[in-house]
């Protein structure tokens, strides 16, 4: 496929220019179709072996790390969706609440920001399949110990989160690494491996917002 790609270039580079959009497509779908194929066994008719209800889509059950490189830059950790329209987000002040948040917890504002736009990349609305809420995605059982009564609020959100982060912060003397992969996994997980957890989904998080914090 590919020497074919290279003769088609060579001879007809304004073909090559016009369709590369569709190229890039088919390799993409040729990695994701190879990555899936380790996932889901194919069976003598040629058809992939898929348990019954095990999974609403073929990209929640596959590992999206394992994808090709432009797949999984789609892929927010927790794979989040809005709940309601995009344009409702347009309204929030950000760098306000930010900035209120960063000093009524102490936190950098680079860290807040960092971690808003790798959980939600700013939609108030975000809800994950496994059921975190809001632009700093907040686990149910986590949204009643801080006290957040309405998690798709921005402001409210965005401080219940900026509380919970500053209190990894404080039970890892300061480590941003650990505070994130405590916010991530757990301060359980962080302690019981003593250091940022084995978890493919986590330490991307803290890589994607340490690196955003870089960027603000």
């Amino acid at each position: 496929m590919r020497s074919f790609l290279v003769f088609v270039c060579f001879f007809f580079p304004c073909f090559c220019y016009a369709n590369q959009g569709e190229i890039l497509s088919y390799e993409i779908i040729e990695e994701e179709s190879q990555a899936a194929q380790q996932i889901y066994p194919v069976n003598e008719q040629n058809k992939r072996v898929i348990k019954e209800k095990e999974h609403e889509y073929l990209i929640n059950a596959m590992d999206v790390y394992a994808l090709s490189s432009s797949a999984k830059l789609l892929a927010l950790p927790r794979m989040v969706s809005a709940a309601h329209n995009f344009e409702s987000d347009k309204n929030v002040d950000w760098e306000r609440v930010i900035f209120e948040a960063s000093q009524a917890y102490g936190v950098e504002k680079a860290l807040i920001w960092a971690v808003i736009k790798v959980e939600s990349n700013f939609i108030a609305h975000a809800v994950s399949r496994k059921g975190a809420v809001g632009a700093m995605q907040i686990m149910p059982d986590t949204q009643k110990e801080l006290g957040l009564v309405n998690p798709v609020n921005a402001k409210d959100n965005v401080f219940a989160g900026t509380k919970y982060l500053k209190q990894q912060l404080e039970l890892f003397n300061g480590d941003i690494s650990l505070a994130l992969a405590a916010y991530n996994a757990g301060a359980g997980n962080v302690q019981k491996y003593n250091g940022i957890p084995p978890f493919k989904e986590t330490q991307t998080f803290v890589k994607k917002v340490m690196a955003y914090m870089q960027a603000y």
